[in-house]
């Protein structure tokens, strides 16, 4: 080395160099450097001082297969007293720089300019890279670095270094494949485009560390800033875009801080992305994210794969509402190839005014509601509303089982009429008021297929009309449901037992598609005192209602009563709907303890008009019968009693009238009615034979009011007797007009014409009092002169006019006695015109229904 030396070397095609200790030698390979460098020409044109140590290199290129290189600088070599190399200084320019090394980059790798001083100290084996500036296209980077060369070890390398930002995929062109060789990869995998930097590097790497299979956490830092990139999270589902972060690389792990990204229209930010163990094969990364946006963009970015949540629960996202803030963590393999079962989830989702529908029918809103989703099950807690009513909902949904039963919900919430017709429920006429419910939901991959639930009635009225049954709201009661639900997510059926205070029901319901009731089936109801018996209700082929009820007793105390919802209601055109009833009980218990045994009543029809009727029963001893059959003025009912007191008392209250033979005979109108005429109902007579009424309120006030003072205390006594009642009347639209009708007996005879409007619950009667009647109408017998003395049938020669008008239930009422002085035909001087009642209604004229036939329909389910 103190020799001058001035010229070039030049080697041939095929020569190789290998790379020992960062130094030409003979033996031995950089530890990362992959297989030896082959070189085609390698051209050095340098001069070298020995008496000064100063080294020129003119020109230098390297040709190879993998590298290209063009450099020139300058050297100076320090040596001591002894010729021993103290010192070495090398300053080098490079212009061109290209290395292609499969085993090192991922493609080749040129640089523009690169300006290096290195000082080198034998004695210590350090190598000072004082300064390495490269510039030009992508890579523009300033570094500084010791390396300390070992002893059969990898040397101890510090450095630090900054790098100009650049495009992520100029980046990686860059980045040696086996550094930090996980994180590198997924890189490359899942980053499509963005700009990293600029980046800082520091490494303090301890001799001996790159010869193990990672370094040490503190040996190496690398952070890179992150900005507008693309990341794909998990392969198949929509990237996130416009991501702001930082990336760290150290010894063995890279994580990644994500400030703020977007998913499409959702919003992602405190994310952080870290893989531990960079130098294992397919470490597994973690990736966190708070994502917030639309509950509707959630559930479409869910139901992409490989995750697909709606569509395993059978919800569709364009039916939600609502906004909702997750917590998202994911677990993805570092692999290229990944099984949807290997990748984690779990994330935590609060969502607010949340909405959706489930199945056709179930639609759920306001929404309060939790979600904790893994890949095992989904958990989910909160409050809902159900057709406007809050509902604390519990939804357990399991992935992994392999039993039919994968969902559970438990429910519990008050149910009202609202939220009963919401959910298709329509049971408003046995139903009313809120109802709680606690119900345990099972289904299978989202679709419902049954529940329990155990119902409080306590707050809810229960009626049943039809045999006058009425729990009103604070008399103890519970449901115990469970329900079939069908495809569609409706209830199908339910298996029902109800309990309370004198109340016990059992049986099934079965629901048509719209969530009518389609068939009742009770082979147990005991409903107050005189119910026991049981009833289905089934829906017919032509949509209408077939009720078969058969028991040992049944409450008939709401016949011939008119409840005060009926009254004033709004007319609408009658019903169409065809009916049948089939009633056979051994006693049907009616007011003021009168009871029927044997009870036998088989009717169809249609709306409220019955086509056929059969009715036969026992009052005591006495026989009660009516029927309806066709005649060709349209349909003939007749109706007879052996005990018109008690019948009329049983259904009316009616307490005064003891004994009489009754005969109602009576035809109804055809059911299709003439375009522009009211509808005639029917008309008919009421006849009543050898009677006697006792203690009549209102017959007392009347005879009172005519100064009859006999005939009242006889009222009030033994009875007044009559020897016949004869009513015709007319009922036409609500309204019953009465013409003609009399009542006649030895001690009074009445008369009486006018309207009992039943629709606004109005009486206006009009007619007139005979005193001593047997005797009164004697002179009626006598030809001409009875016609002008008693003018009409059922009133004699003296008598006085009355009229009674106003509430049905407490009427006013006046006599006037003058007219007692008036016989016959002047007597109508004092009654005044005949009372009309208001015009009826004309409705729309409806078809008739089919025809039904009049034989009985099967029996019912005996009562057990």
């Amino acid at each position: 080395l103190k020799t001058d030396i001035t010229g070039s070397f030049v080697f041939e095609h095929g020569t190789r160099l290998r790379f020992a200790d960062l130094g030409i030698g003979a033996s031995g390979t950089v530890n990362g450097l992959g297989a030896p460098l082959k070189v085609r020409a390698l051209k050095l044109v340098a001069r070298y001082d020995g008496d000064t140590g100063h080294l020129l290199v003119d020109d230098a290129s390297l040709e190879g297969d993998h590298a290209r290189a063009h450099l020139t600088g300058q050297g100076q070599l320090t040596f001591d007293a002894n010729d021993a190399l103290t010192l070495a200084t090398l300053d080098l320019n490079a212009d061109r720089f290209s290395v292609a090394m499969p085993g090192v980059v991922k493609q080749s790798v040129t640089l523009g300019r690169i300006a290096m001083h290195t000082v080198y100290t034998p004695a210590t084996q350090k190598i000072d890279i004082q300064k390495l500036n490269i510039s030009g296209g992508p890579m523009n980077a300033q570094l500084s670095a010791t390396i300390t060369l070992g002893i059969d070890t990898s040397p101890a390398i510090a450095a630090d270094g900054t790098i100009a930002a650049m495009n992520v995929r100029d980046f990686l062109h860059y980045w040696p494949l086996h550094v930090g060789e996980g994180a590198r990869e997924w890189i490359n995998d899942n980053i499509s485009v963005g700009r990293i930097g600029p980046i800082s590097l520091h490494t303090d790497i301890k001799a001996g560390a790159l010869d193990q299979p990672a370094l040490p956490e503190d040996a190496l830092n690398l952070s890179v800033p992150l900005t507008a990139a693309t990341v794909t999270y998990v392969t198949g589902m929509s990237p996130m875009t416009n991501v702001q972060g930082v990336a760290t690389l150290t010894g063995d792990t890279f994580r990644a801080t994500i400030v703020s990204g977007n998913v499409g229209p959702i919003k992602a930010s405190n994310g952080t992305v870290e893989i531990p163990q960079l130098h294992m094969h397919g470490p597994t990364g973690v990736i966190n994210a708070r994502i917030e946006g639309s509950v509707p963009d959630l559930l479409m970015l869910l139901d992409q794969k490989p995750l697909q949540y709606p569509t395993r629960f059978h919800l569709n996202p364009s039916t939600a509402k609502g906004t909702a803030t997750a917590d998202l963590t994911v677990r993805v393999p570092m692999l290229r190839d990944v099984n949807t079962d290997d990748v984690g989830i779990s994330a935590k989702v609060n969502a607010q005014q949340f909405a959706i529908t489930l199945g056709s029918h179930t639609k759920i809103s306001n929404g309060t509601v939790g979600f904790d989703i893994t890949n095992d099950k989904l958990h989910a807690n909160g409050t809902v509303s159900l057709g406007g009513g809050p509902v604390g909902v519990d939804w357990i949904e399991d992935f992994k089982t392999k039993a039919d039963i994968t969902t559970t919900i438990l429910a519990k919430g008050l149910v009202d009429e609202t939220t009963r017709e919401a959910l298709n429920f329509h049971a408003a006429d046995l139903m009313s008021g809120p109802v709680s419910v606690n119900a345990q939901i099972l289904g299978h991959r989202g679709d419902l297929r049954r529940a329990n639930m155990t119902m409080d009635l306590t707050p809810t009225t229960l009626s049943m009309d039809i045999v006058n049954y009425h729990k009103p709201p604070g008399v103890p009661a519970t449901a115990l449901v469970n329900a079939i639900f069908a495809n569609d997510g409706s209830i199908k059926s339910e298996t029902m037992t109800v309990t309370g205070a004198a109340l016990n029901v059992r049986g099934t319901i079965n629901f048509g598609a719209n969530g009518d009731l389609a068939k009742v089936d009770l082979p147990l109801v005991r409903a107050g005192p005189n119910n026991d018996f049981s009833v289905v209700y089934s829906d017919t082929a032509a949509g209408g209602l077939d009720v078969n009820l058969r028991g040992r007793s049944a409450d008939g105390t709401g016949l011939g009563h008119r409840k005060a919802s009926q009254v004033n209601a709004t007319a609408t055109p009658p019903s169409t709907s065809p009916f049948r009833y089939s009633i056979h009980v051994d006693k049907v218990v009616m007011r003021d303890n009168v009871s029927l045994s044997s009870f036998s009543l088989d009717t169809a029809g249609s709306g409220t008009s019955p086509q056929s009727l059969s009715l036969s029963s026992l009052l005591g001893k006495s026989k009660i019968a009516a029927s309806i059959t066709p005649s060709d003025a349209g349909r003939h009912v007749k109706l007879t009693s052996d005990d018109a007191g008690s019948l009329i008392k049983g259904l009316f209250g009616f307490e005064s009238m003891r004994g009489g033979d009754l005969e109602v005979n009576a035809t109804l109108s055809p059911l299709a009615q003439a375009k522009g005429k009211a509808p005639l109902d029917y008309a008919g007579t009421v006849v009543i034979k050898d009677f006697k009424v006792t203690n009549q309120p209102f017959l007392a006030r009347l005879f009172a009011a005519g100064s009859l003072t006999g005939v009242a205390d006889l009222l009030r006594g033994e009875g007044i007797t009559f020897d016949k009642l004869e009513v015709p009347f007319r009922a036409q639209n609500d309204a019953i007009t009465i013409h003609d009708a009399r009542a006649a007996g030895p001690a009074v005879g009445i008369t009486a014409d006018g309207y009992i409007d039943r629709a606004n619950n109005k009486i206006a009667l009009k007619g007139t009092l005979a005193p001593v009647y047997g005797l009164n109408s004697v002179l009626g017998a006598i030809p001409l002169l009875g016609d002008v003395l008693v003018s009409k049938q059922g009133e004699g020669v003296i008598g006085m006019t009355y009229s009674v008008s106003g509430n049905a239930d407490q009427p006013d009422l006046s006599v006037n006695p003058l007219s007692a002085l008036a016989p016959g035909i002047f007597r109508r001087i004092f009654e005044g015109s005949m009372p009309v009642p208001p015009e009826p209604q004309i409705l729309p004229p409806q078809e008739p229904p089919p025809a039904l036939p009049t034989t009985n329909p099967p029996p019912a389910p005996k009562l057990h």
